[in-house]
């Protein structure tokens, strides 16, 4: 099962074990002393409420700020989605 997205050979981005390692290791950089959490662009709500989600059930509590990117031409923006 696949966390992201399944690309054209049929492999995805992020299985659900890499997932899970991931998060363990942003929750050490928390431990360590991060005090926010910027993400990645995304471009469903859905996928940001579900990583947070995950973060809080494993006791992430720190501030998760959706990560941004300025459109400057919709040709740039057309080549993204």
């Amino acid at each position: 099962r696949g966390r992201a997205v399944t690309m054209e050979d049929g492999t995805y981005v992020c299985s659900d074990a890499d997932f899970e390692k991931e998060l363990a290791y942003l929750k050490e950089k928390v431990v360590a002393g991060a005090e926010f959490i910027v993400t990645q662009m995304f471009f469903e709500v859905s996928v940001f409420t579900a990583f947070v989600d995950a973060c809080r059930a494993i006791g992430i509590t720190c501030p998760i700020i959706p990560g941004i990117m300025l459109v400057q031409n919709a040709g740039g923006f057309g080549r993204m989605t």
